[in-house]
């Protein structure tokens, strides 16, 4: 097509289909910025689209199907605002359709099938779509599912088949050895079914298969079909993965680094992995103090079969080197591990721990003697020490020296009344050899105490006590301490013992004078004497009135007496007393106030205007200097009012008023046990019910009853257990 073709600037429609025309599309179209229709489908048109083809602003109809094009189609085709109609079909296009196909509002139709694509964005704002065929593409399940139920009940979208997944794989492998097949889609609802020569293998779903262990059973021709429970009309599958079985081979065996070291004994292990799909008939090592072990070393034959197996060698000379191979055989032949080495140790120094000596509350000397260095030179010796067991592991370390012979030293730091662990040790270019675990024990102090200051005081008690920071490296047996009304109580007051052990301890003085000041010092005794704390004073308080709440009396069904009592002033004089008295469970907070005159005693209040039937709180208290007394809150009820009921003396069953259209009683209360009846002239009963709602209409057995008069008689019983009988006469009016 030639350039000049961009020169037809008010061209509309461009139709040239079903025509032999190749060639590249000039650029120069875009010009053509007028163009509605461009029919360019069924010829040999090459390349790729140009992409001054976004400048197709007024284009509704792009036809470029059936074609030779190739590559990715260019983003800017999704910005042609009037674009109804897309035909891209049947030819070889690759990549992704641009993202910017989803502004596309007014398309209607696209097609793409029979390309190359790998991805189709979210259409899901293109409302005018009708028709979308994305078949025959390289499609997985992500450019899928997202346009499944787009909101557009009539669109025709076909999507399937699509071209296989991957690539056709071939995998050669020897018995025993592994191969894990894989395939890779988009989506997110994905399901996999994993076939062998076309037949699927039970409880492989998941988007690998492991052959772990490679036999002649594996061998053949795998595919893994998956499915979508969005797009369910595609099954996708993959390109065949061929596994070929190459058949047994020699067992595989590894050596294993020695262990269990010494200066004379060492362990060898080893380990056959896989017998190569051929029974294992011997395995064990070659050893020796040669390399090249095969050929200069000694073998140990150990059993035969799969799997981890050992051997101690024995009578090894100190600080040699030696060499040693695993090795397994089978009918394929024998197979090596690696040469390994190990090196045998030197002989260690030899020790012996001394007996401690000078023990002190705060040291003690220790030592040892260093009678062998193994045949090397003692390099460093001492002893290690702590209050745990093994202190060469927990302890610190005290080098005295070096060389052969006895060694001590003084060891200071220590703490009082403290059982310590030692070991005397020595070094050669070997190690470190260590004596026997001895101990000792530091001796004790006397305590620390200290006197705690004085809490919860009041009128007559305090609670007192210390404590004990340090033991002083003994146990505590005794501790409390000495009080009086007289400084320095350790000698001039009483002791007061508050039992053994260290830590906190505190009791409770009693009995004290109200406003009296106190001396306390603590103290703590072990064996080796009794320490003192520093003394401490407190002064006793006066205290809040003890006020009692005395049970109401006199109690009306409106009105009630509420009592109370000042116990005890608390030594200081009560200058206002009363009650707090309402319907609320918390009266101090929510009732009402009562002020009565101060003083000791008994003390009450009248209380009337109340309603009946109803619970009351109340709570007494009384104040002086140190605060307010407060009583219990106790509870009364007020006796239940009269109870009322009202009979009327006639009723018209038409009356224009609806009460007065029955005849029965009316309660100011619920009764029970509650009868009615009631009779004519002759005696006859015309109406009967225990329902104190329902009321006689006038009628009797469904016939409309004369007026004149009518005799009842109610029976009920009230809301105070109390039984009543009413009986009277009623007239029927009309």
């Amino acid at each position: 097509m030639p350039p000049e073709n961009g020169d037809f600037s008010m061209l509309k429609d461009l139709i040239i289909h079903n025509n032999n025309i190749g060639g590249n599309l000039p650029s120069q179209i875009g010009n053509l910025t007028n163009l509605e229709w461009a029919r360019l489908h069924r010829n040999q048109f090459t390349g790729t689209i140009p992409a001054s083809f976004q400048n197709l602003v007024s284009m509704v109809k792009l036809e470029l199907n059936e074609n030779l094009f190739i590559g990715n189609i260019p983003a800017g085709l999704g910005n042609l605002p009037n674009l109804e109609e897309l035909q891209l079909h049947q030819n070889t296009f690759t990549g992704d359709l641009p993202n910017t196909f989803s502004s596309l509002t007014k398309l209607k139709v696209l097609t793409v099938r029979n390309n190359q694509f790998t991805y189709v964005p979210n259409l899901s704002l293109n409302t005018s779509l009708a028709e979308l065929k994305v078949q025959g593409n390289r499609l997985h399940f992500d450019g899928i599912e997202h346009n499944i139920g787009i909101g557009l009940p009539t669109l025709d979208y076909i999507y399937t088949p699509q071209a296989k997944v991957g690539v056709l794989e071939t995998h050669n492998l020897y018995c025993g050895e592994q191969v894990i097949l894989s395939v890779s889609v988009g989506g997110v609802n994905n399901t996999y079914k994993w076939f062998r020569n076309g037949t699927e293998i039970p409880g492989a779903t998941n988007t690998t298969l492991n052959i772990s262990s490679m036999t002649s059973a594996d061998a053949g021709t795998y595919h893994c079909e998956i499915r979508n429970t969005v797009a369910t009309a595609l099954v996708l599958t993959s390109e065949n993965k061929v596994v070929n079985y190459l058949g047994a081979t020699a067992p595989v065996v590894a050596s294993i680094a020695a262990s269990g070291i010494s200066n004379s004994v060492a362990t060898i292990s080893g380990n056959v992995s896989s017998g190569g799909c051929e029974t294992v008939t011997e395995r064990g090592f070659f050893w020796g103090a040669s390399a090249n072990v095969i050929t200069t070393g000694t073998k140990v034959v150990l059993g035969s079969g799969t799997g981890s197996y050992f051997t101690q060698i024995t009578a090894l000379s100190p600080n040699t080197t030696y060499y040693f191979r695993a090795y397994a055989i089978n009918s394929m032949g024998t197979a090596y591990g690696d040469e390994l080495s190990f090196v045998t140790l030197a002989n260690l120094p030899t020790v012996i721990t001394a007996d401690a000596t000078n023990i002190q509350a705060y040291s003690a000397t220790l030592g040892g003697n260093a009678t062998s260095g193994g045949g090397l030179d003692v390099l460093l010796r001492g002893v290690y020490y702590s209050t745990e067991e093994n202190p060469e592991t927990t302890g610190t370390q005290v080098v005295i020296g070096h060389g052969l012979g006895v060694f001590s030293d003084v060891v200071e730091g220590l703490s009082p009344g403290t059982l310590y662990y030692f070991k005397a040790f020595a070094t050669n270019t070997q190690g470190m050899a260590y004596g026997e675990q001895k101990t000792f024990t530091t001796l004790p102090v006397i305590p620390v105490v200290f006197t705690e200051e004085a809490y919860d005081i009041t009128h007559n008690s305090a609670i007192v006590g210390g404590y004990i920071e340090y033991n002083g490296g003994a146990p505590i047996t005794s501790r409390g301490v000495y009080w009086g009304i007289q400084q320095n109580p350790s000698t001039t007051g009483t002791q007061f013992r508050m039992g053994t052990g260290a830590g906190d301890f505190f009791n409770t003085l009693t009995d004290l004078q109200p406003v009296t000041t106190y001396y306390v010092q603590a103290f703590a005794t072990n064996i080796a004497g009794t320490a003192f704390g520093e003394q401490v004073e407190f002064t006793t308080l006066a205290t809040i009135p003890d006020v009692e709440t005395i049970d109401a009396s006199d109690i009306t069904s409106t009105s009630a007496r509420i009592n109370g009592q000042v116990v005890f002033d608390g030594g200081s004089t009560v200058f206002e007393r009363g009650f707090y008295w309402g319907l609320d469970a918390y009266p101090m907070e929510n009732g009402e106030l009562v002020q009565l005159d101060p003083g000791d005693g008994m003390f009450s209040q009248y209380l009337d205007g109340l309603e009946p039937s109803t619970y009351y709180y109340f709570q007494a208290f009384a104040i002086n200097s140190e605060g307010m007394g407060e009583g219990e809150v106790l509870i009364f009820f007020t006796e239940l009012a009269e109870q009322i009921v009202f009979i009327p003396t006639a009723f018209n069953p038409y009356s224009s008023i609806e009460v007065n259209r029955t005849f029965k009683p009316i309660f100011e209360f619920t009764p029970s046990d509650y009868v009615i009846e009631v009779y004519n002239r002759w005696g006859s009963r015309v109406f009967y019910s225990d329902n104190f709602n329902d009321g006689w209409n006038g009628f009797a057995n469904g016939v409309e009853s004369p007026i004149g008069p009518y005799q009842y008689k109610v029976r009920y019983t009230d809301e105070k257990g109390e039984k009543h009988i009413k009986i009277g006469v009623v007239n029927l009016v009309k």
